[in-house]
């Protein structure tokens, strides 16, 4: 162990009614409590008008008087304060029912007890969905929806709530798909609703997306004007978005407006009666916000969802969470100049997104573009939500749209989060983390979890400890990691490859959240280093390959000798093809001499510090043996760093590290505490690989790249060969 030496030690909540009729017990016209109806959540007839525009390409589509609904409403008595017993049993005020406007174009009920942690969504057909949900502990305050509709490596059904309303996403039915699939896709959920006119009056911003029978979708920016204490509704319908004062004579709509018993707002159009619109109001952090879902009624084969917010020239910094049509959940930052959206996806890959923000030509102040490359997006946000739409002309991005609740709270830890973890016992494995509230869960690909806490090390800042039983009598605890942005380094106590009966000790592992999944971004050069176990013992291996052909191809070099591939004699170089694996999401390599997938390589490629790095760990196909494998860049830098990370002897340390000299401090599971400094040589062959000689003829290899430090010792000395240390830079 390097302490000593680097050789190789061994409610059931309320079901609602059926979607969509009114429930009662709101107000209707101007009355009422403050005019916010909270009695039902009736969706009631919500249609929307069809009349002719200057622009048939932006006429707004219909919203079909939707079926009936009736929902309970939870008590949301305030909790008793005469004990304390009384105020931990009192029913959580956000129990109840909730009116549901799903981005597949239809409403449906939720009816949610936070309780109990269980929750009811019935659609317009009848058909429920249901089960229980729990808390992320990475990203408080967002909860899980268990839901098994749309099985993925990842589950992103979830949802935030406040007072009244929640904003998530769930596995809706495709629209028109029959017999239904199902995609997860977001949703507004209210249950109390603005019914006075003075109340409604405003000048609003509306984005929407439509779906058509033919597969087809559309998106869609009205802005759109209530006035005269709720009577009157002013719409603009143009390819060019215009504040509603400056919107042609031509593309303007005007409605009188009425409100119904259920809390629905009704629209005639003035110039002709049969011309009709239906929406609700809810507020969302203080806010008006104006919900929309359903069928066309003149087009019965297109569905809609829209949303609108009020206008206005603020714009303030906000962070939201939420999700997306295209199924990802995530964190949005949002101000006058930077769009920034951290995202995970089902296929458990975590993306980031920084791209400006730029106001409108002209048109209202409150709506604004992002740039992505050739991709665009109109963005509006408000009190309590920011909602963002494609362009309608942009093949890439119409039909998209996404829904954040304002999380006004302390955003967390960036690191916090889900982790994909490749261990040198072989195994895939997952771990979560929260840094904030220093908890982890550790998963393995069978679904066992170790949960625990972890604790800084006071005497190494920025080193983490993981607390498990699994080493609780030990003297000194090596389960110890440390985090950068995109990658968690260190060792936890897996389970010993092939012991019988399992036993367990601190080994290696390096965890990452962000993957390749582009053929395009695979090239490059990379050096390999393996190791591997079976029941005759641990062996080590290096080669070098390229990934090339716009990630289409790979190029090993099979020698007992390390060349650089370009230096690789021809008889040693051996062909791929590269292929993705869109359902098990990593990549395939498969000899071009020999196809069977058994003679291949899979792996994953993380982006770390701005670089790829190539993982595997895994059992071989008779699981009698184990591979640990990870390839990094070429590099012909070799600057002086400072890392730590664990070694597979089970000791943690800390290395100072230069072109001449490998020095390392750690301390092994039995306490013991060493340093060793070697002399490192300029190896002949790759260039991002040195030789780190120990004493004798104990051997090591090192490769680096930019966040990395990979220590191999040599296969040819029983000392050396099996073992590898993974590193952390500073």
């Amino acid at each position: 162990m390097f302490a000593i030496g680097w050789s190789k030690s061994l409610s059931s909540a309320a079901l609602v009614c059926l979607v969509l009729s009114g429930c009662g017990g709101g107000g209707g016209g101007s009355g009422g409590s403050g005019g916010i109806s909270s009695g039902g959540a009736g969706l009631g007839k919500v249609t929307e008008s069809e009349a002719q525009s200057s622009s048939p390409a932006l006429q707004a589509l219909s919203d079909e008087p939707a079926p009936s609904f009736s929902a309970q409403i939870g008590d949301n008595a305030g909790p008793d304060l005469s004990g304390a017993q009384a105020r931990l049993d009192a029913p959580d005020p956000r129990n109840g029912s909730y009116a549901v406007y799903a981005a597949n174009g239809t409403q449906l009920a939720l009816s949610i007890d936070m309780n109990a942690k269980r929750y009811v969504m019935t659609d317009p057909a009848g058909e429920s969905a249901s089960g229980t949900f729990a808390e992320d502990f990475t990203e408080p305050g967002t909860y899980v929806f268990d839901t098994t509709r749309v099985p993925a490596a990842v589950n992103l059904a979830r949802f935030r709530i406040t007072a009244d309303a929640a904003v998530g996403q769930f596995p809706f039915a495709n629209a028109y798909s029959n017999p239904a699939t199902y995609a997860v896709q977001p949703f507004i959920a209210a249950r109390t609703f603005v019914t006075a006119g003075a109340a409604v009056d405003g000048v609003y911003n509306r984005l929407g997306i439509s779906h058509n029978r033919s597969g087809t979708t559309d998106s869609q920016v009205v802005p759109l004007r209530i006035s005269g204490t709720g009577t009157l509704l002013e719409m603009c319908f143009d390819n060019t978005i215009y504040t509603i004062d400056a919107c042609p004579t031509g593309s303007k709509r005007a409605y009188s407006l009425a409100v119904e018993a259920d809390s629905k707002w009704t629209g005639t159009n003035v110039t002709n009666p049969d011309d009709k619109l239906g929406f609700r109001v809810t507020r969302i952090n203080g806010q008006n916000v104006y919900l929309s879902a359903g069928a066309s009624t003149i087009d019965p084969d297109t569905q809609v969802f829209r949303l609108a917010v009020p206008e206005s020239s603020s714009w303030p910094a906000i962070t939201t969470r939420g999700g997306s049509t295209v199924g990802t959940w995530g964190r949005t930052t949002l101000d006058t100049t930077t769009y920034l959206r951290a995202a995970s996806y089902a296929d458990d890959n975590y993306k980031t997104l920084n791209v400006p923000v730029s106001p409108l030509a002209s048109g209202p102040a409150g709506i604004r573009v992002v740039t992505n490359g050739t991709e665009k997006y109109h963005v509006v946000q408000g009190a309590g939500l920011a909602i963002v739409a494609g362009f309608r002309t942009i093949a890439s991005t119409v039909g998209y749209i996404a829904v954040g609740l304002v999380d006004s709270r302390p955003p967390g830890d960036s690191r916090n989060g889900r982790y994909k973890v490749f261990t040198t016992n072989g195994t895939q494995q997952t771990l979560k983390l929260n840094l904030d509230t220093k908890r982890y869960e550790m998963i393995d690909n069978a679904g066992a979890t170790v949960a625990g806490a972890i604790a800084d090390d006071s005497a190494e800042a920025g080193t983490y400890i993981f607390a498990t039983g699994r080493v609780a009598n030990t003297p000194y605890n090596t389960a110890r990691f440390r985090v950068s942005g995109d990658a968690v380094v260190g060792g936890f106590p897996f389970a010993v490859a092939l012991s019988n009966p399992v036993t367990y000790a601190a080994q290696p592992f390096i965890a990452a959240r962000t993957f390749v999944t582009r053929a395009a971004d695979l090239d490059g050069t990379y050096s390999q280093l393996a190791v591997t176990r079976n029941a005759s013992g641990a062996d080590s291996s290096i080669t070098s390959f390229r990934l090339q052909g716009g990630g289409t191809g790979m190029v090993l070099c099979n020698s007992n000798q390390i060349f650089a591939i370009d230096a690789c004699p021809a008889q040693f170089q051996i062909p791929y093809t590269v292929t993705w694996d869109a359902a098990n999401a990593r990549w395939q390599a498969i000899r071009v001499d020999n196809p069977d997938p058994n003679q291949g390589q899979i792996f994953h490629v993380a982006r770390i510090g701005g670089q790829n790095i190539q993982l595997r760990g895994a059992f071989g196909v008779s699981q009698a043996s184990t591979i640990f494998r990870i390839g990094l860049p070429e590099m012909t830098l070799w600057p002086s760093v400072t890392a730590h990370g664990l070694s597979t002897d089970g000791a943690w340390g800390s290395s100072v590290l230069n072109t001449e000299v490998n020095q390392r401090t750690s301390t092994s599971v039995n306490g013991t505490v060493g340093t060793l400094s070697l002399p490192v040589s300029i190896l002949g062959g790759p260039s991002g690989m040195r030789i780190v000689n120990g004493s004798g003829v104990n051997k090591y290899f090192e490769v680096r790249s930019t966040s990395l430090s990979v220590l191999v010792g040599a296969r040819t000395n029983v000392n050396t060969q099996g073992y590898i240390q993974l590193n952390l830079v500073d």
